[in-house]
Parts: C-alpha cells; structure tokens; sequence
C-alpha cells in the first residue's frame, strides 16, 4: 500500500516538473522608458538597438547602478513588457524564462501599490541568450 502510494506521489511530481519546462537564464535590463507616441511593440521580442531605441528611451540616473543596461544585440534578444498606463504605482518583477518545446514562456509577476497623483508607464525588459531564441514567445503574468 505504501509502495503505490509512493509511486503515485513520484508520478505526480514527475508529471508537474515535466509540464514546467527548461528553465533559461535570463538578465533584467533597467534604466529605459516607453517613449510617449511611440507604438507597442508588435510582438514582445526586440532583436535589434534600433529596434529597441524606437520603443524606448535610455534614463541613466545618479546612482551606481544607474547606467542603462547594455545589450550586445548580437549575442542577445529582448523580451518587452508594456502594460497599459496606470496611477497606481505599479512593479514589475521578472520571474522565470523556460522552454516548452518550440516556444519560450516568460513569467512575471506585477505588484501594484498606492495611488499616485500622476499616470506612470510600467515597463519590463528582459535579456535573452540568443541561443535560446524561439520563434514563438509567450508573455504570462503570473
């Protein structure tokens, strides 16, 4: 009885890790803003800088750590996401990159906080090995 229940359990696990996918790794690229007037991104993945310059602006700030991240377009791509403008103030926090086969999933996660009494442009790039690069990418919000 214990034996199968065991193996049940083992199963089960086995199923749940195997849907999850390959998990990649990824680099998050801060110090840029949706530019006002430009378009969305039509798909979520930027593959060059003149690409992701049309999108988005560079805003370096006085901090260490306040350089915009580079990006070396010809090793890697960009996963965009620009939610819509909110007066919340709102964070987004990348979570995972995984493969699912053919296609890549990149998870988020979204933490709205208080009111602000101006509209902010949430925004969230990510970079990505090209190695790993798929031609259909998944944006999901966890």
């Amino acid at each position: 009885m214990i034996l199968v229940a065991v193996s049940v359990m083992a199963a089960m696990l086995c199923l749940a890790s195997c849907g999850s996918g390959e998990s990649l790794p990824f680099e998050k690229v801060d110090n840029y803003y949706f530019k006002n007037g430009a378009s969305l991104p039509e798909t979520p993945v930027i593959n060059s800088p003149r690409e992701l310059l049309s999108h988005f602006g560079m805003a370096a700030t006085m901090s260490p750590d306040g350089k915009p991240t580079f990006v070396d377009f010809e090793k890697n791509f960009v996963i965009a996401v620009v939610p819509p403008r909110t007066d919340k103030a709102t964070e987004l926090i990348p979570v995972s990159v995984t493969r699912r086969g053919e296609t890549l999933v990149f998870t988020y996660k979204e933490q709205v906080g208080e009111q602000l009494s101006y509209i902010m442009q949430p925004l969230l790039l990510i970079s990505v090995d090209r190695q790993y690069q798929s031609p259909k990418v998944i944006v999901k919000k966890k």
